[in-house]
């Protein structure tokens, strides 16, 4: 029961509805808390001290030092530190949002001090942010007659195509250890996952599932994909970082959708729609990573979307529908806490952190 709706005003073919759009959170600098913790690595293997399906180191993340704002290499910034590990939110989420009066990315704190800030990406119709772990890239998709999938630094610059064709490319996502980009495509017709090399290589299809897989996440070890799939309904699934041993983790009537994983890997965050597919009401949700101990963490009885645990697992932040448009908001893991950190009345709707 696949479906896709891009800026929530450009409906994507499929056999359902859910919808897909774009606030990805950035937690830089995260005192303590560190970037992904390992890549999948290539395709037969890698060497050099590495296991198979990734290796065993990760990026930084950027690094702390009692709060100050030294930010990481690549022109990013960490500002705002208010307690890293110990559970204060800390960090950068970025965002598409109309609030220049045209279609932008931004970055704003996760503490909602401050002010948005613009990447200055080059296209005209930016949406779908994802930002590396280590803080220096954004892929994102540009809104053209097909979707297609872009990749800058942060500050903008060597801003290229990645993935285009005939089709509909979108959902980029960053592997733990930055060297790759997992996407959604409908190339071959029916949606599947694949992966490319940020430098456009090795382009490689991932899942060969028959209802289709969307909305694809490693985990911080780069061994596991955290998907969606269905036929009547839309259910949470992982599998390997190769395609293999494909498992559903949530059943029912209602839609599941946009998973991710936890800090540590031991959890998935993502929503049920307690509502209807013209009238949805999506609600935060959380499991173990095998399915077990589903949770409900929101009660607001207002569509919520794309939570997703900041890097050093001290919060959630996701989107709140308020009024026209959506709003950013953070909670702590166990649901509690719930702040509202934007007042833009102009995000287009989704929030995660780096290479989720």
């Amino acid at each position: 029961m696949l479906g896709f709706l891009l800026r929530g005003r450009r409906e994507r073919g499929g056999v359902a509805a859910f919808a897909w759009f774009a606030v990805a959170a950035i937690v830089i600098g995260c005192g303590g808390g560190g970037g992904g913790a390992g890549g999948q690595g290539t395709s037969g293997g890698t060497t050099g001290g590495s296991t198979t399906g990734g290796s065993t180191t990760g990026t930084t993340g950027g690094s702390t030092t009692g709060g100050s704002t030294t930010g990481t290499t690549g022109g990013t910034t960490t500002g705002g530190t208010t307690g890293g590990t110990t559970g204060g939110p800390s960090g950068f989420f970025s965002f598409s949002s109309d609030m220049g009066g045209i279609l932008g990315i931004y970055r704003r704190q996760v503490d909602g001090s401050g002010t948005a800030t613009q990447i200055p990406v080059a296209s005209l119709w930016p949406e779908q942010p994802a930002v590396s772990p280590d803080g220096t890239k954004v892929a994102y998709v540009e809104l053209e007659a097909f979707a297609r999938i872009r990749i800058a630094n942060i500050d903008g610059s060597q801003d290229v195509i990645l993935v285009q064709g005939d089709h509909d490319n979108f959902e980029p996502s960053f592997s733990p250890d930055g060297s790759k980009v997992l996407f959604t495509s409908n190339r071959l017709g029916i949606p599947q996952i694949y992966s490319i090399g940020i430098g456009g290589s090795n382009l490689t299809q991932i899942s060969n599932v028959a209802d289709g897989a969307v909305q694809g996440r490693y985990s911080p070890d780069g061994l596991k994909i955290v998907f969606v799939s269905g036929s009547t309904s839309d259910d949470v699934y992982t599998m390997t970082w190769t395609g293999g041993n494909v498992t559903r983790l949530t059943l029912g009537a209602e839609d599941e959708s946009m998973p991710g994983f936890s800090a540590d890997g031991q959890s998935i965050v993502y929503v049920k729609n307690f509502g209807s597919l013209a009238s949805p009401v999506r609600q935060v949700m959380a499991m173990d990573a095998n399915g077990g101990n589903q949770r409900r963490l929101s009660f607001s009885l207002t569509d919520e979307r794309s939570p997703s645990y900041t890097v050093n697992g001290a919060h959630i932040v996701f989107v709140r529908a308020v009024g026209a448009f959506y709003e950013a908001y953070r909670m702590l893991p166990e649901g509690t806490g719930q702040t509202r950190i934007t007042f833009d009345s102009s995000i287009h709707d989704w929030t995660r952190a780096p290479g989720r």
